[in-house]
């Protein structure tokens, strides 16, 4: 399955649409079988949220602390404390493409990214952005410790990042805005299931979580 993703202009923060609004012909609809916008109905936590598009099999968000919320404005998951979380999504899939659209409102730093093969918070794949760093680093993550498989750059805080994993039983690739960043070739937690949003630090934002396979 191929995401295709166009170039967009960000909105004020008062009008966050959906990122397929953003960027339209994004994803072949019969692609998506996840997709989460975070919109209504409002929920004090992601925990338990459903999917806004979502096939069966699929079940409801978890998370591995509270400290990723969702505002009641909605249009996007948010970090509302300087604390860091994990929010996870059991696909059901070994192979697939996720995409995690990500923004930080310009002012504050934070670290977000999109993970795939999640067994759990220290073991998995991740697409890590810095505000920061203004890097993009493609990890490998056992028992806590990174290996990194490929790395990129992203703009200022404020500016819209599109980071996608393609997933099969053998191997991860990594993409930063259409970029390939990196590739690794390994059958590492090739049995898990979960894609995951991690988010660390206030006001980092997830605007779109998009699945297909």
């Amino acid at each position: 399955m191929r995401i295709i993703t166009q170039e967009g202009t960000v909105p004020a923060d008062s009008v966050l649409p959906t990122f397929i609004g953003l960027f339209p012909g994004l994803i072949d609809p019969l692609d998506i079988k996840v997709r989460d916008s975070f919109f209504t109905p409002s929920q004090a936590s992601v925990i338990g949220r459903v999917p806004e598009v979502v096939v069966a099999g699929v079940g409801a968000w978890a998370a591995t602390s509270v400290t990723l919320v969702q505002p009641g404005d909605g249009g996007f998951l948010e970090g509302r404390s300087t604390g860091r979380s994990h929010a996870y999504l059991d696909l059901g899939q070994t192979t697939y493409d996720v995409l995690g659209v990500f923004r930080t409102e310009a002012g504050f730093n934070s670290t977000r990214a999109i993970v795939s093969r999640y067994q759990d918070e220290n073991n998995n794949y991740e697409i890590r952005l810095s505000d920061t760093t203004g890097g993009a680093v493609f990890n490998r993550v056992v028992g806590n410790v990174r290996t990194v498989i490929g790395a990129g750059s992203i703009g200022p805080a404020g500016e819209i990042v599109r980071a996608k994993l393609e997933v099969t039983p053998t191997s991860v690739r990594a993409y930063v805005d259409d970029v390939l960043i990196g590739e690794d070739v390994s059958t590492t937690f090739a049995d898990a299931t979960s894609a995951a949003i991690f988010i660390e630090g206030i006001r980092g934002r997830c605007l779109d979580f998009i699945a297909g396979w």
